[in-house]
Parts: structure tokens; C-alpha cells; sequence
């Protein structure tokens, strides 16, 4: 209500197609957005969009509401719709920033995500490649950045059968993770995880279970928190009641 009443305040003063109106239609909608009242929130991104783009201002807004509607479509699953908003966002920014800018990366990475849920495997690899290229230049070749962007592609191509391109970029994030062991010892426990996971769908059991068990005992070093997630417990327990529970090279873990 008070929203409402500020954009009518807004209307009276600046006029209907103001920066002040448009600001005030993108609160409301992400009120409606919270409340779940997403035809209403749909309504008020687009007035909010149309106002600063028939009026030339604010390209930075512009860039965000179109990233607010993208992640709406996205929440529907209509991924052709989230697309086209996450392509106006990553347009606007480049005409802000250029090529070469965090917030171009991040761009690409959104797309990639979403041909990700598509299953359009070579789209979303270029994407990715596309930001990796990016933070590369920007952060170097051996940034956390960059290592959370060899797991991403690692994934996509674990999701195409291709295990050893997988390997190869799960081995690559690993190695830079193990530089900077101390700000992201988890994020290099996940990638022993992933990288177990590739032995695992290639059947090469032991190497999975020794993976697995370099993931746990990181996990396991995380301060006040002696008890491991469930998550966590299910892969001793998978590996010890579908694998090893009749091996004599049973270990402790």
C-alpha cells in the first residue's frame, strides 16, 4: 500500500513515464515477486522496463529489472522467455561496460545456466567458455573465479558422457582450489566430490571411493561442526553397503 501510494505521489509530481515512477513500479513488483503474485509482479517489471527504455534512462536499471523478469521465466521454466531477458541484460551491460567486465561474465554465466536446464549442452560450454575467457583476463588463470567456472564446465560435460573433457576441467579446479586451500577448502572438497562422481559413472569404483573420502575428510576438518550432514553420511554408507561391504580392503573412514 504505502508503495502504491508512492507511486501515485511519484505519477502526480514527475509524471507517469519518470525515473522516479519507473523506480517505484520495480519495488512494487518485487513486493509482488515475495508474495508470490506473480502476474502482478510481471506487470509491474514490464511498466517499470518500458518506462526507462522509451525514455532512455537508466541502463543499469534496465539491466537489472530484465535479470528480475529472467529469473521469473526461469522459476516457470519457460527458458525461452528467460533467455530473451537475460540476452537484453548481458546487451545493456556490454553497452555500459564493454567485453571485458565482471558483470559480462556473470551474463554468460546466466545464459549458461539456462541452456543448462534446457539441455543445450554446446550452448551452454560456449557460454561458459565465454565468461572463463573473461575472469582469465580479468582475475588470471589461477582465481577461485576460475576454478568455480572448470567445475560448472566439468559438469556439463559429465552431463554429455564426455568424462574425460569433464575430468580434465574437474582436475583443473581442483589444482587452483588447492592454492587457495584455506578461503576455499570446500569448494575443493565439491570438486573432489565431482571428480569422484565421473569414476563412479565409469564404474572405476576404487578411484570414486577414494575421492569421495578425500571430500569427507575436508568436510570433516569444517570447525563447529562435528557431526557431517546427511548428505554427507549417505556416501559412507553407499559405498559401504553397495560396494564394500564384502571387501576385505574395507577402510575406515
Amino acid at each position: 500500500n504505502y508503495q502504491k501510494k508512492a507511486l501515485e505521489i511519484n505519477i502526480n509530481f514527475s509524471g507517469p513515464h519518470s525515473r522516479d515512477a519507473a523506480g517505484t513500479y520495480g519495488h512494487i513488483a518485487t513486493i509482488y515477486r515475495h508474495q508470490k503474485k506473480y502476474k502482478e509482479a510481471f506487470h509491474n517489471y514490464f511498466n517499470a522496463i518500458e518506462i526507462y527504455l522509451n525514455y532512455g534512462q537508466d541502463q543499469k536499471e534496465i539491466a537489472i529489472l530484465c535479470e528480475h523478469v529472467g529469473h521469473m521465466y526461469e522459476e516457470f521454466q519457460k527458458y525461452d522467455e528467460a533467455l530473451s531477458y537475460f540476452r537484453k541484460a548481458l546487451e545493456v551491460k556490454r553497452a555500459l561496460h564493454g567485453d571485458i567486465h565482471p558483470e559480462i561474465s556473470q551474463a554468460f554465466c546466466q545464459l549458461a545456466s539456462i541452456y543448462k536446464k534446457m539441455g543445450k549442452h554446446a550452448d551452454c560450454i560456449q557460454n561458459y567458455t565465454n565468461a572463463l575467457e573473461i575472469d582469465s583476463r580479468i582475475y588470471g588463470e589461477t582465481h577461485p573465479r576460475i576454478g568455480k567456472l572448470h567445475y560448472k564446465l566439468g559438469g556439463v560435460y559429465q552431463d554429455k558422457k564426455d568424462y574425460p573433457r569433464a575430468m580434465k576441467n574437474f582436475l583443473q579446479a581442483m589444482e587452483i582450489f588447492m592454492m587457495h586451500y584455506t578461503e576455499h577448502k570446500y569448494e575443493l572438497a565439491r570438486t573432489y566430490s565431482f571428480i569422484a562422481r565421473v569414476y563412479e559413472l565409469q564404474e572405476n569404483y576404487d578411484d570414486a571411493y577414494i575421492n569421495y573420502v578425500e571430500s569427507l575428510n575436508i568436510f570433516r576438518k569444517k570447525p563447529k561442526e562435528p557431526r557431517i550432514p546427511d548428505f554427507r553420511l549417505n556416501f559412507q554408507f553407499w559405498w559401504y553397503f553397495t560396494v564394500y561391504r564384502d571387501s576385505e580392503n574395507l577402510v575406515s573412514i
